[in-house]
């Protein structure tokens, strides 16, 4: 989506060494016994550090004369049902059209508050997690630093290439699993026994040193906003619109936040471009856009609710139906390219997953009928 999108900023990010890594090379590692045959195997993504891209962004924001102004917001600017910008402590800044892309951390709820509005509501699925995560540099080539996924009983992680000789390694924990999220010498241990269960990760480490300490976040899950799904709520704030990770926050491992928010970004771009500043066709216009990312974000959802450490009846039917599932696609990956396109594209997320398959395929597979 990066490189459909924002293919300026796309080129950038691999013009400073991005690693562009092939999802259907990943598949093959992932399933041996499938060989990919889509004729468009190349698809991939792009993997990068969040420093590079906040680098990439903050000289692009130079070059279209973009103000920036470095300043904390203490709440938003309204006239009768309408905001128009936003308080910086003492300081007023008007705008046309306020965005709240402050991510997973937004403090909405305490501008909505003190507006005399709210509370907005959050659905959230499955656990909350903890992220664990380590920065590396290694003396082996690039090349030599793989995309690699695994999974045990109690986490899910792997390998991710940076640009140049760098690397993280990222696991996601469900709280459950490490309650004594604030213990390091508990998070530490976990880690270290975890890397045991990532392919290939032993011979990458050798040749590498650790550039950060281990980074803890805790309070992770997937949640997503009612904003769009609550007119009162939303009417009473027209030309207000969050995206991005402030609306729909997913398990990080899936590496999905920045598609997410630059599907959005695109679609509010378009209508920008349609309906200009008519905020109540705006507004419709995200509140479709949100319609049209949820299936993805509700894919790892469900898969996060399957590997849910629990035996109830409901988390075991979960796993059932997602193992059939797996079962049953995966080994057609082998024979059938225009079904290989689909799979790669759900992880391009540029199609849910249902449309793999078709509808009543993806639930005849769930049901193994």
């Amino acid at each position: 989506l990066l490189e459909r999108d924002l293919p300026e900023i796309a080129r950038a990010l691999a013009h400073e060494g991005a690693r562009k890594v092939s999802i259907a090379e990943i598949l093959r590692f992932r399933f041996p016994g499938v060989a990919i045959t889509a004729k468009d195997e190349s698809t991939s993504f792009l993997c990068f550090s969040r420093s590079l891209l906040q680098r990439v962004l903050l000289e692009e924001v130079k070059r279209s004369r973009i103000e920036l102004v470095r300043a904390r917001v203490s709440g938003l600017l309204r006239e009768g049902n309408v905001v128009n910008g936003v308080e910086l402590g003492a300081t007023r800044l008007e705008s046309e059209l306020t965005l709240d892309t402050t991510g997973a951390g937004s403090t909405r709820s305490a501008w909505l508050e003190k507006l005399g509005i709210g509370p907005e509501r959050f659905q959230t699925y499955g656990p909350r997690y903890v992220s664990l995560a380590k920065f590396y540099r290694t003396t082996l080539p690039s090349s030599s630093i793989q995309f690699d996924l695994a999974s045990g009983q109690n986490f899910r992680g792997g390998v991710y290439p940076l640009e140049g000789d760098r690397f993280a390694i990222a696991l996601v924990v469900p709280e459950q699993v490490l309650p004594e999220v604030n213990d390091r010498a508990a998070a530490e241990k976990f880690f270290d026994a975890a890397l045991a269960r990532i392919p290939r990760s032993s011979i990458l480490l050798a040749a590498s040193t650790a550039t950060r300490d281990l980074q803890i976040v805790k309070g992770l899950g997937n949640r997503i906003s009612t904003f769009y799904f609550s007119p009162k709520l939303a009417d009473s704030l027209q030309g207000f619109l969050p995206i991005g990770d402030s609306v729909l926050v997913g398990n990080p491992i899936y590496g999905r936040g920045i598609s997410l928010a630059v599907s959005q970004l695109d679609d509010l771009m378009q209508a920008r471009g349609t309906d200009g500043t008519d905020l109540s066709g705006l507004r419709a216009k995200m509140t479709a856009s949100l319609k049209k990312i949820r299936p993805y974000w509700l894919d790892g959802a469900i898969a996060d609710r399957a590997d849910e450490v629990s035996n109830r009846p409901s988390r075991r039917l979960l796993r059932l139906l997602r193992d059939r599932y797996v079962a049953t696609v995966i080994p057609q990956l082998a024979t059938d390219p225009e079904l290989t396109r689909r799979f790669l594209y759900n992880y391009q997320l540029m199609l849910p997953a249902w449309r793999i398959t078709g509808p009543r395929q993806y639930l005849a597979a769930l049901l193994n009928r």
